[in-house]
């Protein structure tokens, strides 16, 4: 088996910063992105966006050490129609914006498993992306939610299978535009993980929520959070329509997410046929 073949490599998000084009922006990765899950015997199956769109989002939280028993929480608006309330579907699989009013974003890497009415159906690597809000009361919130683009998924996902050889990890880096690469994650194992997913799963019984449609469950890999860079902002003294002049530029820098049993995954995305394009066009 090829070193690809072993490996996940997926663009999850690119940050854009235009809040006047924002719906345009929108609308056009919506008609052209979704995920491709690779199937035995060199099959695909293709979701489109408007399909990914209606799937619940959970994140299952554990303290450090524990394997059983983990918090299961929601992720607002995701997969439900709550526009009335205030909520819209985060889901993204192209982009992760983050809004001028935000100062600060953070994000872990995370095993995330897609459930089809209870059963453990799909996986891949992703980002668990928060808002941090420190309350009066000195408590930690944390907001998953803050609008459209706000939680990324992988648009390539795989067999569980994948995840059970013996050496794979995960690793996360940010891409600039001039293609240095720069490491966001440390390299990580991800045996903790499994044995939480596989005690979630046991758990899972006819009357969980989970029990009937599609849902993606994220396990973080760890604990801790990192601070994503800011965005420089754009400077609008010119003159010029803000809004037009954001819609040209590239993303700020691109995160990329590798799962791989490959003891340098950092290569990979230096190779001339990179697992970084075959994600990113699939």
């Amino acid at each position: 088996m090829s070193s690809s073949s072993r490996t996940t490599a997926i663009l999850l998000a690119c940050f854009a910063l235009a809040p006047d084009c924002r719906i345009s922006h929108a609308l056009s990765t919506a008609a052209t992105s979704g995920i491709t899950i690779a199937l035995p015997g060199n099959k695909v199956e293709k979701l489109p966006n408007i399909y990914v769109n209606t799937f619940r989002r959970w994140v299952v939280e554990h303290e450090d050490g524990e394997m059983t028993g983990g918090k299961c929480e929601p992720v607002a608006g995701a997969g439900m129609s709550l526009v009335d309330e205030g909520w819209v579907s985060p889901t993204s699989t192209a982009d992760l914006w983050w809004p001028r009013d935000i100062e600060k974003i953070q994000a872990r890497p995370a095993v995330n498993v897609l459930f089809r009415s209870g059963v453990l159906s799909y996986t891949s690597v992703g980002l668990d992306v928060r808002v941090p809000q420190q309350l009066k009361t000195g408590e930690q919130k944390t907001w998953r939610n803050w609008g459209m683009n706000s939680q990324p998924i992988a648009r390539l996902w795989n067999t569980f299978d994948i995840l059970l050889e013996k050496m794979f990890h995960v690793e996360g880096f940010m891409i600039d535009n001039s293609g240095k690469i720069e490491e966001l994650f440390p390299n990580s194992r991800i045996q903790t993980v499994m044995e939480r997913v596989a005690s979630f799963v046991a758990e899972v019984d006819s009357l969980s929520p989970i029990a009937e449609g599609f849902h993606v469950v994220s396990f973080p890999i760890q604990s801790t959070w990192s601070d994503l860079p800011a965005p420089k902002l754009c400077d609008s003294s010119n003159g010029k329509d803000e809004a037009a002049e954001i819609q040209k530029e590239p993303p700020q820098y691109k995160i990329v997410l590798l799962g791989t049993s490959e003891p340098f995954g950092k290569k990979l995305l230096m190779e001339p046929d990179s697992v970084l394009e075959m994600s990113s066009t699939s």
